[in-house]
């Protein structure tokens, strides 16, 4: 009974795939001929292959040199490794390995490094069987590293620069004129200026002889002057260089700008304090992309968040959505209940609505890009906006002249606008001027080098700008934040910027927001320019028709969603057919000639995709209709589902007039 009872809980060969494929690390596994037999997902991702395209294949031919390296010695050192590992059947650890891996997309090779082991797998002859390749990616390490020994560089060559200014007049001139940074000489023990190189200049706005002779005091405030010399007093007191300092300045010309200082005391040749050596670096537009790049990756990491719990919401919202209406169908309307019915579905469709907002922030609502002119439907809005925002709102149309045609979602468009219509007009409480205004922009490389996500090139820009009570920096820091409000609880939820965001991420484009409190804002979108006609058409609604009694495979690893997609297509009159998993599918495919159509979920367990399921079947049965459905459209749209003529995708929570729409449009296509 116990090798039974331990016989039953060993995972299957089906479950042990599974467990390989979806391991964190990266394993790949070799024949003693070098040919690769299995690759985890992790693996894959990370070395940017296909597991499909590789398998079978020799290691090298799938992972050769980069040509473009000559000084690449990745296959040598890997082969070399690998021949150990046969020849004394134990394993080989290897040293860090520059090894590019090259990109499906252009052929061409990227830069990366790992810490590899191989360890052969022996069989019962004591022979190697298997040879398990795991490796650690370890290029940010690398980079990092790279990185502080540049810093470290950097600081012995400072070091460098101040010993010898100590021991030449004629090196501190040619630093003097060479440094990018301000370098500056103060005298001990009053603290005047004795030296400015043109650096200093540039970035204060100051002259150097404006500076010679003179002390902070003539420069700076008051209190920001004596806390200057009084550090520069205990620098020359200690006698050794300060740590860097950051701080903030107002200059002449250039506003305000953060510098980081290091200041070192100079003595004379008995070890006296004699100067103050400063050197100053301009580091603002270095903090604005930090910070750029933290709110990148927070906002980043929300939408994930939010989009995970969106999905998983979807399928609840199924469920209780489908059972609602067939409940209000089933029930007399005598007998009251109709009334409860309706307000349950009305707040799950509310559900639904919310899950739509939160799939737009995390960038992974369905989208119908089309080549438009966003002049052409400016009328039509600014009419719609002066209606709903009341006469105490002024509405401006500034369309810009020969306009670019652009790539966007028209509805996603207008939606954009009257969210940021709604807003403007909670600012302007009293009343006050909304202003569209389209025109022709070109982000170079520069704002691209101070605007992480952005990519330099040609846009169409849509600025909608208000009068109203403006945001202060804190707020515009987390306008975009889903839920953030500084609205009362019943004037918003929050996530009207949260949709206008993502939506305008997904699109490809970028989004800037000028404001100032009591001055306005101004909310700025970039969509990319398109090198097509304009192309913006509205397409009709087809009214839903009873069914034939076609036959329809429902595929759906959640029982309770299943049921309720069964029961839906019961009642429009179809004959059904249900699977939890795709190769279940399969079976029932081969089975039931009269299968005339696939529904399946995109996103199940058990080694295989809706998308998967789907290409399968079409190969199968090429007369075959097919209709997919998710509540998660990144993983819909990837995994190749583009690639598979007449595919349609219907997206969760859906309601039985929508399921009968999309199926009559497939079957009578």
């Amino acid at each position: 009974m116990t090798d039974r009872a331990e016989q039953d809980i060993r995972p299957s060969e089906s479950q042990f795939c599974t467990l390989f494929n979806a391991a964190p690390d990266l394993y790949l596994v070799l024949t003693p001929s070098l040919h690769i037999v299995a690759a985890s997902d992790a693996y894959c991702r990370a070395t940017l292959i296909q597991r499909d395209s590789v398998l079978g294949r020799h290691l090298f031919d799938v992972f050769p040199d980069n040509p473009d390296d000559p000084a690449a010695t990745g296959v040598a050192n890997l082969r070399a490794s690998l021949t150990r590992a046969l020849q004394f059947r134990r394993p080989d650890v290897m040293a860090v390995q520059k090894y590019d891996v090259r990109r499906a997309d252009d052929g061409g090779f990227e830069v990366k490094y790992w810490a590899p082991l191989n360890t052969p797998v022996l069989n019962e002859a004591g022979e190697v069987a298997w040879i398990i390749h795991r490796v650690e990616d370890v290029t940010d390490q690398i980079h990092l590293q790279q990185q502080q020994e540049k810093r470290q560089e950097f600081a012995r060559h400072q070091q460098e620069i101040i010993d010898q200014l100590r021991s030449t007049k004629r090196f501190l001139d040619a630093v003097v004129d060479n440094l990018p940074g301000m370098l500056f000489v103060k005298s001990y023990p009053d603290c005047r200026f004795v030296l400015f190189n043109k650096a200093g200049e540039e970035l204060l706005g100051y002259s150097s002889a404006d500076f010679l002779g003179k002390t902070d005091f003539d420069f700076f405030p008051r209190e920001q002057a004596e806390h200057f010399i009084a550090f520069d007093r205990q620098v020359l007191r200690s006698g050794v260089a300060s740590p860097p300092i950051e701080e903030a300045i107002q200059t002449r010309h250039n506003g305000k700008r953060t510098i980081r200082t290091i200041k070192v005391p100079v003595h004379d040749h008995e070890g006296r304090p004699q100067y103050l050596l400063g050197f100053s670096e301009d580091i603002t537009d270095h903090k604005a992309m930090e910070q750029q790049l933290r709110q990148a990756v927070k906002m980043e990491a929300v939408g994930q968040l939010t989009g995970g719990v969106a999905h998983d919401f979807n399928n609840l919202l199924g469920v209780v959505i489908g059972n609602l209406d067939m409940a209000m169908e089933h029930t007399d309307a005598a007998t009251g209940l109709r009334d409860f019915i309706g307000d349950a579905l009305s707040a799950a469709l509310k559900g639904a609505e919310l899950t739509r907002r939160l799939l737009a922030f995390s960038r992974n609502q369905p989208l119908q890009p089309a080549t438009i002119d966003l002049n052409r439907g400016l009328p039509q809005i600014a009419a719609m906006l002066r209606r709903t925002l009341g006469e105490t709102i002024e509405v401006e149309l500034h369309p810009g002249e020969d306009l670019w045609p652009a790539t966007a979602d028209p509805a996603q468009v207008d939606e954009a606008i009257l969210n940021l219509a709604i807003n403007a007009r909670d600012a302007m409480p009293k009343g006050g001027r909304l202003s569209i205004e389209t025109a022709n922009a070109h982000l170079d490389e520069d704002y691209a080098a101070r605007h992480a996500e952005v990519k330099a090139g040609d846009y169409v820009q849509l600025s909608v700008s208000d009068t109203g009570t403006g945001m202060s920096p804190e707020v515009i820091d987390r306008c975009f934040e889903p839920f953030f409000t500084t609205k009362d609880a019943e004037k918003g939820t929050g996530l009207g910027l949260s949709m206008v965001y993502g939506f305008v991420k997904q699109s490809g484009g970028h989004i800037k927001i000028y404001s100032e409190p009591g001055h306005g804002t101004s909310v700025k979108l970039y969509f990319p320019r398109s090198d097509a006609a304009s192309t913006r058409v509205e397409v009709p609604v087809p009214a839903p028709t009873a069914a034939r009694g076609e036959c329809v495979l429902v595929v759906e690893d959640n029982s309770d969603l299943r049921a309720v997609s069964v029961k839906q297509l019961t009642d429009l009159g179809y004959v059904t057919l249900e699977a939890a998993n795709a190769r279940e599918a399969l079976r029932l495919l081969a089975d039931h000639a009269e299968i005339g159509l696939l529904f399946s979920d995109i996103v199940m367990p058990g080694g295989m995709t809706g998308t998967e399921l789907a290409r399968e079947a079409r190969r199968l049965y090429p007369r075959l209709k097919i209709l997919l459905t998710s509540g998660y459209t990144a993983r819909a749209m990837g995994n190749g589902f583009h690639e598979i003529e007449n595919l349609d995708l219907l997206l969760k929570p859906f309601r039985k007039v929508d399921l009968g729409r999309k199926l009559r449009d497939l079957l009578e296509s």
